[in-house]
């Protein structure tokens, strides 16, 4: 079986901006997400889609920031995605580096690679099993098909697969090793804010009423706080919650990992596929 091995060109690293995706059908499901995603959900975006990077939460800003801080400079940071509260305050969701090259590339390589972000971790994966689980679809090519990486493994044969929940991470690990588990860490923090936007919604402490974007960015000017810490203020998590995400981050990669190594298709439920587990 083929295995995934990065050649190290630092192609990702110096395409941080702007959707540089040189499949044009990829490109094309990205823009309709997000186009539906601002559309359809109560997130607002930051940025142009040719400016828009990479995914940070919170606790990895604080991180880069200081890593940034060590090495002698101030790191550029932006929001990438917000919501408005019904109070009219800005809360920020995810941000992003503002950077076309990682400034942490330093002579093709990675200096922070045991600090590198989540995203970082799952490159080049767009996402895996968890969010087809959760939305109760089949995967597409796409998701588990990797991005605008030239050493990329398709896996075309996995694509709307009925095969048995726990096979299928069992070839992922085989296949892409420790990135399969960066990109499982992604997907649980997703799922984990999708969860918390829903609750803050269902509370009523969002405005769902659609602004125009300079509106919005106004806003965010004048007043802002971060998902998690507006989320502390309402109580719907507390500080130890938001304190112990990193930690909840790599506790779910571990599970994931010791799953895949030691998953045995004889002894796995017969109705344990894909469509039919909710793991």
């Amino acid at each position: 079986m083929e295995k995934f091995e990065c050649s190290m060109c630092g192609k990702c690293c110096r395409e941080l901006k702007g959707f540089k995706l040189s499949d044009e059908r990829q490109k094309e499901i990205f823009l309709k997400e997000r186009d539906d995603m601002i559309k359809n959900t109560p997130l607002y975006t930051f940025q142009k889609p040719e400016d828009e990077g990479m995914a940070l939460y919170e606790w990895e800003v604080t991180r880069l920031k200081d890593i940034a801080s060590a090495k002698g400079f101030d790191l550029k940071i932006k929001p990438r995605y917000g919501m408005l509260s019904n109070m009219g305050t800005v809360i920020v969701v995810t941000w992003m580096l503002d950077y076309d090259i990682c400034p942490f590339l330093e002579n093709n390589k990675c200096s922070i690679y045991k600090n590198r972000p989540l995203i970082c971790q799952a490159f080049p994966f767009y996402k895996t099993i968890y969010d087809a689980i959760k939305t109760d679809k089949k995967l597409k090519s796409l998701e588990i098909g990797p991005l605008s990486c030239p050493k990329r493994i398709e896996m075309k044969e996995l694509s709307g697969t009925t095969m048995m929940f726990g096979q299928w991470k069992k070839t992922m690990y085989e296949v892409y090793g420790e990135t399969f588990i960066g990109s499982s860490k992604s997907d649980f923090i997703k799922v984990f804010d999708e969860e918390l936007i829903e609750e803050l919604v269902r509370r009523g402490h969002i405005d769902l009423r659609k602004l125009d974007t300079q509106t919005f960015l106004r806003k965010y000017e004048n007043r802002s706080i971060s998902m998690y810490q507006f989320a502390v203020r309402k109580n719907i998590i507390s500080q130890k919650d938001v304190d112990d995400l990193p930690i909840e981050v790599e506790k779910f990669g571990d599970i994931t990992r010791e799953n895949a190594i030691s998953f045995d298709a004889s002894k796995a439920p017969k109705d344990g596929s894909i469509s039919n587990t909710n793991q």
